[in-house]
C-alpha cells in the first residue's frame, strides 16, 4: 500500500512537472519522480529482509 501511494503521488507530480516543464526536460523530470518510488521500494523490501535476518525486537 506505502509503494502504491508513492507511486501515485509520483506520477502526479511527474504529470505537474511535463506541464511546467514542456519538453524533453519535463518527461526527464517524470521519469526521475517514478524512478525515485523504485529506490524507495527497494529500500523497504532491504529493512524487512534485515529485520527478518536479524529479529530486532
Amino acid at each position: 500500500m506505502i509503494t502504491y501511494a508513492l507511486g501515485l503521488g509520483a506520477v502526479k507530480r511527474g504529470q505537474e512537472y511535463m506541464i511546467q516543464y514542456p519538453g524533453n526536460i519535463g518527461k526527464v523530470f517524470f521519469v526521475l519522480c517514478t524512478g525515485a518510488v523504485f529506490i524507495a521500494a527497494a529500500k523497504m523490501l532491504q529493512a524487512v529482509e534485515l529485520d527478518a535476518a536479524f529479529g530486532v525486537d
